[in-house]
């Protein structure tokens, strides 16, 4: 709600700019990035309590699998805010 609040601000202010695509598409990137976020701890959730047993290596494996998409997801919603930045910067020159 925010975001459209801003977005129609230029217009409703007269003012000829319009917030650049790269925005909308950073935004659109990030909010994908961090759900999968919230899907990757629920997966885990829903595996542990569904377990029959937990053994050790069992525990291991799950918390080595989650931290590789952790990591994998941290990278990616950095570069995806560097593309942006860098995209942004690009537009002004």
């Amino acid at each position: 709600m925010k975001f459209q609040m801003q977005a129609s601000a230029g217009t409703d202010c007269k003012n000829p700019t319009e917030m650049p695509p790269e925005i909308l598409i950073l935004i659109a990137l990030e909010c994908f990035l961090f759900s999968v976020f919230g899907v990757v701890i629920s997966v885990q959730a829903l595996r542990v309590v569904l377990a029959d047993t937990l053994t050790e290596e069992a525990v291991e494996h799950q918390w080595t699998n989650v931290s590789v998409w952790y990591s994998g997801l941290s990278v990616s919603a950095k570069l995806v805010l560097e593309w942006g930045f860098l995209a942004l910067l690009a537009d002004d020159w």
